[in-house]
């Protein structure tokens, strides 16, 4: 099964960082097809959004191990999807480190990449873009937190990967 890894450095602590990827109400703010985002029951979110134009509703398995700083996702429906989400301690501040691993379904692959051939360039610039927005995001509230302004939102147009 294909694996995809990605990590990125925030300059923010660890723990800061754990509490806004694992908070459910934030998915939003990071993942660029969600528009909503909700617990479902133990272990279950719920998530909503767009994606190519095309409305979705999907609940997926979601466990957090504040302990470790690790969330950890699935599939209900394809077992052959899962992923994690890990934050790091630094001497900067922290890194936020992703993997996701999938069997591909050519039909879905072909409505995240529209036109373009998917390929795993295509899966990756997607996971880039995706930490970019948590760095963004985190790194945003802690300036706006200090008085320094906020940095621009991006722009949910830019990628289209649903986690």
């Amino acid at each position: 099964m294909p694996g995809f890894s990605a990590q990125i450095g925030i300059k923010a602590p660890a723990a800061e960082v754990f509490a806004f990827i694992s908070d459910v109400n934030d998915m939003p703010r990071y993942l660029p097809t969600v528009e909503k985002a909700s617990w479902s029951g133990e272990d279950r979110v719920h998530l909503e959004g767009a994606a190519n134009g095309r409305p979705y509703a999907v609940d997926g398995r979601l466990h957090i191990d504040a302990d470790a700083m690790q969330m950890s996702w699935g599939s209900l429906e394809r077992e052959s999807y899962h992923g994690e989400l890990q934050v790091f301690e630094t001497d900067e501040g922290s890194e936020l480190a992703c993997r996701i691993e999938f069997q591909p379904h050519l039909q879905t692959m072909e409505n995240l990449a529209g036109a373009a051939v998917p390929d795993a360039d295509f899966i990756k610039a997607k996971l880039d873009a995706v930490l970019r927005a948590a760095k963004q995001a985190v790194e945003s509230q802690r300036k706006a937190a200090a008085g320094e302004g906020e940095l621009e939102p991006a722009n949910k147009g830019d990628y289209k990967l649903v986690f």
